[in-house]
């Protein structure tokens, strides 16, 4: 809650909108000068001083939202705006917006950001509004240390007279919460408390942002739009920023515990804002440390309203128990085992009395691991330098690991029987693309990974390989994604939300996973079905079960192609039998956004193969969540594409069909089963019938019977293996 607020003359005088405020006397202009038509072109506004004080205003004319008509009257106006530095504390800037000839607009400018790395793109943190009291502000908050901002103001047609934006700035009432913190690790959330979608930053105790220490949306992955933060708080004194969607300082949102990486940011240091109009939004949140729970009540009262409240953190009297920060250093790996993360839990030692025998232990089980792994901090198993508190264990993800995000629970202790839980989070693990025919001993033939062929001592035949069965590889290609709209059809599954276009001619025979079609479904939401036409849009992993299947999929995920200039295109082009089938999504945006996805899948005829071709696309964020490959009719077999590997876009993936042939056959009687306990392939359960072959063979010394893989003359051991996967009716 903000308090002790009073208001400038030029404020009081706005009033309704429409109505002009005139200029306090004895204050400063700063008129504009052109050119002025971007940021860097922008006038310096600082009052010609150290910076702009409370009824400083600027004065110009804009009849147009242009930046392209350097110097022109109906350009837009940039302003690099600095305010006068004071006693530190939190102040409100508003910039009051009037003319004779009202419906300007002013604007707040910022950077864009995509996957909580910040961009170089001009992008709109606030914008003034006609129905605010008073009509047209903008508002930001500062701590007294001249802050900076980029503020832009444009006009119509009708706009024709001068523009005075006058700056009232305001001392801010910050809140104390009341109660005992104690110093370790604090909780700080909005989880529970409301339904508001919620977004706060903590600040230090010179209200410095402190990095990484805030959220719009829980996580990772968490399933509200609320905010939570788990830090190690020192003893000081801290202030939390709390307000509705969107928060922005110049601060990247790329904490591993956030869920939303594409918010706006300011572009200089110690400005904040707030983006919304909307009051009377719910801000309330808990605080919980060893000292226990605090619960905190706040609302926002007014448009662009950040509430700021006190926290001050003490020692805990009684002492602490250690504390730590899990992280891992890579976001994504493949199951195929041979990848590996490095874990590590950076440790801090309790107090009174301060912990000896740091050890920290882990949960590797989700990831092939032991249940209760010791991480070291003595320079091996991939700690780096030893004796630093930080303890570290580097783990290869297992052959076969299930897919998607992991978290990974640890346990720190000391010798005084203290001790503190945490987790691990930030990796997600995807389905093995590198896969091949493995000449395994005894077993014949199995499609796998180099690793896990490896490990039961078989023969690697190399990526893409396969065991007489349809397999599919994928590479990097140099196809270029083309706009087609002049020249395709146009797609009912464009221009809607959530819809499929039905029985579609594909013009060709098409072989996908061993079955022929000549029709397919088209999905406005980034898929082909073969034998579905489901509008799902909540997509998952490849492979899965779950419905849809039998599909191929260049970006599965949640779009609407009835927003912005989304159409979907669909093509047969070429002759027989070099044709191609082309099916192009353009300029979709993802649901509830307003962003421009343009890709597309091509089908070749006769080669069966596949091909996703990338225009500019949204980069996938959080990691996992686009849904990229093909997948069979059962939703067993599938490969996918790691969605971070396509950036931006502009780039292209190939799958190509690779017909059958077994490696690992030969002339013995059981290859074309690919296990020697049925020894006369006959493709039955083995048999008697199996055992007499079995021993015809071994009797006469015959290699076909060196069960074990020896190489050697058959033996005993041989026979002793042949009788193990017989007794258990095949490999």
């Amino acid at each position: 809650m903000e308090r002790n607020r009073t208001r400038g003359l030029a404020a009081l005088l706005v009033g309704a909108a429409g109505v002009f405020a005139a200029p306090v006397m004895g204050q400063v202009n700063n008129p504009e000068l052109e050119i002025n038509d971007s940021k860097a072109q922008a006038n310096i506004v600082n009052s010609g001083g150290a910076g702009m004080a409370s009824n400083d205003y600027i004065t110009g004319t804009s009849t147009g939202t242009s930046t392209l008509v350097s110097g022109a009257v109906n350009s837009a106006d940039y302003f690099r705006v600095r305010t006068l530095p004071a006693a530190a504390g939190v102040y409100r800037h508003r910039m009051i917006l009037s003319s004779e000839t009202p419906g300007h607009a002013g604007t707040i400018r910022g950077l864009n950001q995509s996957g909580g790395v910040i961009g170089t793109t001009d992008a709109v943190v606030q914008t003034s509004s006609a129905t605010t009291f008073p009509a047209r502000f903008n508002q930001w908050y500062g701590f007294g240390k001249g802050e900076e901002v980029y503020y832009r103001v444009t006009g119509t047609t009708s706009t024709t007279s001068e523009y005075v934006a006058t700056l009232e700035t305001t001392p801010v009432f910050v809140n104390d919460v009341f109660g005992t913190v104690y110093s370790g690790p604090v909780t700080i959330t909005t989880v529970g408390q409301t339904t508001t979608d919620t977004d706060f930053w903590v600040y230090d105790s010179n209200f410095n942002a402190i990095p990484q220490w805030g959220n719009d949306d829980e996580g990772p992955n968490g399933p509200t739009l609320q905010s939570r933060i788990i830090r190690d708080m020192t003893p000081g004194t801290y202030y939390l920023a709390i307000t509705n969607y969107n928060f922005a300082n110049n601060q990247p949102s790329n904490a591993p515990d956030e869920d939303f990486r594409t918010g706006i940011v300011m572009e200089f240091p110690d400005a904040c804002a707030n983006s919304s109009t909307a009051v009377g939004g719910n801000l309330s949140f808990r605080i919980a440390s060893d000292a226990g729970e605090i619960f905190t009540g706040a609302s926002k009262n007014e448009p662009y309203e950040i509430v700021f409240f006190r926290i001050v953190v003490i020692d805990n009297p009684a002492g602490t128990p250690p504390s730590g920060i899990g992280a891992v250093d890579v976001a994504s790996l493949d199951n195929c085992g041979d990848q590996s993360a490095l874990f590590t839990v950076a440790a801090s030692p309790g107090t009174n009395p301060p912990s000896t025998g740091l050890a920290v232990t882990g949960d590797l089980s989700s990831v092939g691991g032991s249940s209760f792994q010791t991480f070291f901090d003595d320079g091996t198993n991939g700690d780096v330098f030893a004796g630093d508190n930080v303890f570290s264990y580097r783990q290869t993800i297992a052959w076969g690991t299930p897919t998607g995000a992991k978290t990974i629970p640890w346990t720190l202790s000391d010798a005084q029987s203290r001790s503190r839980n945490g987790t691990i989070t930030g990796l997600s693990v995807t389905a093995c693309n590198r896969l091949g025919a493995c000449c395994v001993p005894a077993s014949g033939c199995q499609v796998t990974s180099q690793a896990n062929c490896g490990s039961q001592s078989g023969s690697y035949q190399g990526d893409g390989s396969n065991c007489g069965t349809p397999n599919y590889s994928i590479s990097t290609s140099a196809g270029v994604y083309e706009d087609i709209s002049g020249s395709g059809t146009s797609s009912t599954a464009g221009n809607c939300d959530d819809c499929v276009q039905s029985g579609i001619s594909i013009g060709f025979d098409f072989n996908f996973f061993e079955n022929t079609y000549n029709t397919i479904n088209i999905s406005s939401n980034g898929n082909l079905q073969f034998t579905s036409a489901l509008t799902t849009f909540t997509n998952a992993a490849i492979p899965t079960a779950g419905t849809p299947n039998n599909m191929i999929c260049p970006i599965w995920d949640d779009f609407n192609t009835a927003i912005t200039i989304g159409e979907v295109y669909y093509l047969t082009r070429g002759t027989a039998p070099n044709r191609e089938f082309v099916v192009s999504w353009q300029n979709v945006a993802q649901f509830a956004n307003t962003d421009s996805n343009s890709f597309q899948a091509v089908l070749f005829e006769g080669s069966n193969n596949i091909e996703f071709r990338y225009g500019q696309i949204t980069p996938e964020t959080p990691a996992g969540d686009y849904s990229i490959g093909i997948e069979n009719i059962t939703g067993t077999v599938g490969y996918s594409i790691p969605g971070a590997e396509l950036g931006s876009g502009f780039t292209a993936r190939m799958i190509t069909y690779l017909p059958g042939e077994n490696p690992c056959g030969g002339s013995c009687p059981w290859s074309s089963g690919g296990c020697i306990a049925d020894y006369n392939g006959s493709g039955g359960t083995p048999d008697d019938a199996d055992v007499a072959a079995f021993f015809d063979a071994w009797n006469n010394g015959d290699e076909c019977s060196d069960a074990n893989g020896s190489g050697g003359t058959p033996d005993d051991a041989d026979v002793a293996m042949f009788f193990e996967l017989w007794n258990n009716g095949g490999c």
